[in-house]
């Protein structure tokens, strides 16, 4: 602290001399400035006089009259130090006359003769303001004193960094230990949160997959005793009967693609296969064959393009195909076949995959929520499904570090478009 109380003084000392030598340089700059400034006052009124001598004789020289009140009029809205003008003929006609509040008590008079015939001349009497002096002193002194306020300032910034460094150093590096000591108590449970968070993940989707898998056995029990019984006794069966055991037939085959759906759903994460090499056109030729019977069924034209080659898991790539294509084929339009184009773009950094078809289309507003899990904008009476399918799609496109939207327009048909990342040793690679 003995260090710390020689440099306090020395500051102290050096603020102290450097206020006299301000406050002195202030009053000898303020009278320089004041008799520059007094000098500079006389010779703007000299040339302001002798500029209204010689432009207002070429006026009356020409006998113009007018245009010598005009010049006059307009010299007084001109020099704001102008406090009164008059001109006067020398048989007392008062040709301007014209005064202004002084905006200062001092004021100077000057009064000249300009002849402009053999027997009359004109008499002009100006009044200046010398307030302009007094104005412009007043605004100097007011940048001094804000020049020194600065200077101090500056010194007490200076003051300031000295018992900083010599004095608050220890308090800051305490501070900055205990900050130290909090972040990096929030990191360590911020990573617990996370891998609790993973594990919980991981549970709830090991669970879905083990329930999923489980529950498809019972229920295809059900619907196999329910079949055999209605051979068995459907002719002793009046028709409300038969039709119980249909109703409960086909809520059977709709819970057994549910759990289908949501087996698939669950083993994006839970059965995931490492990223291989990957020709997507063979993985979408794979999803055709998956789709042959609704192909046929629906006399659909399906036009392949070049697709790339990409990192990524076969099976997954192959169920986005499959339940894009699916969807164009199960909501085409009633009143046109099914066409539907597959192809892809290379974009920045990443292949931008697309399936259009020329079906009903969405209505609009509600494209937003098709990739949610279980949404569905149709009936089950109207067209089939579970709701799952877009939601599985959406998964698999980001877990391999792509996006997916889709463009449509109602009545006309549908685009969904997704993009995954290029890799640099497949490129010269097919459509590329």
């Amino acid at each position: 602290m003995a260090g710390f109380r020689i440099h306090w003084r020395l500051v102290l000392g050096i603020v102290a001399a450097l206020t006299v030598l301000s406050a002195l340089a202030t009053v000898l700059i303020d009278r320089q400035q004041s008799a520059y400034l007094e000098a500079d006052e006389r010779n703007h009124v000299d040339r302001v006089v002798h500029l209204i001598s010689h432009a207002t004789r070429e006026h009356l020289n020409r006998r113009d009259y007018a245009g010598a009140v005009l010049f006059l009029e307009g010299l007084t809205k001109r020099f704001d130090d102008i406090a009164g003008l008059e001109a006067t003929t020398r048989d007392g006609t008062r040709l301007v006359a014209f005064e202004r509040k002084p905006q200062a008590r001092r004021t100077s008079d000057r009064t000249f003769r300009i002849p402009f015939s053999r027997d009359n001349h004109l008499v002009i009497r100006i009044v200046f303001d010398q307030g302009r002096h007094e104005r412009v002193m007043g605004a100097l002194n007011t940048t001094l004193i804000s020049v020194f306020g600065l200077f101090i300032l500056v010194l007490g910034a200076v003051l300031w960094f000295v018992v900083a460094k010599f004095g608050l150093a220890p308090l800051r590096a305490e501070e900055a230990r205990k900050r130290a000591e909090i972040l990096e108590a929030t990191a360590a449970s911020l990573k617990e949160s996370h891998d609790q968070l993973e594990r919980s993940n991981t549970a709830l989707e090991r669970f879905a997959y083990v329930a999923s898998h489980d529950l498809r056995e019972p229920l295809r029990t059900i619907t196999i005793y329910l079949q055999l019984l209605e051979r068995r006794v459907g002719d002793g069966l009046d028709k409300d009967g038969r039709d119980y055991i249909d109703f409960v037939v086909r809520a059977a085959g709709r819970m057994n693609d549910l759990i289908a759906d949501l087996l698939a759903y669950s083993r994006v994460s839970a059965k995931a296969e490492p990223f291989t090499r990957q020709e997507t056109e063979k993985v979408a030729q794979v999803a055709l064959e998956q789709l042959a019977h609704s192909v046929q069924e629906s006399g659909a034209v399906i036009k392949l393009g070049t697709l790339p080659a990409v990192s990524g898991d076969g099976v997954q790539l192959m169920q986005v195909f499959q339940n894009l294509i699916g969807n164009a084929l199960k909501f085409r339009h009633p009143d046109r076949p099914p066409e539907v184009v597959v192809g892809a773009e290379a974009r920045d950094g990443e292949w931008e995959f697309s399936v259009t078809d020329n079906g009903i289309g969405i209505p609009a507003g509600e494209a937003d929520k098709l990739f949610a899990i279980f949404t569905r904008l149709h009936t089950h009476e109207a067209y089939p499904g579970t709701g799952i399918g877009l939601a599985t799609c959406k998964t698999i496109v980001e877990r391999h570090g792509g996006r997916i939207w889709v463009e449509s327009e109602e009545g006309k048909g549908t685009t969904f478009r997704f993009t995954l990342p290029r890799e640099s040793a497949f490129e010269g690679e097919k459509a590329a």
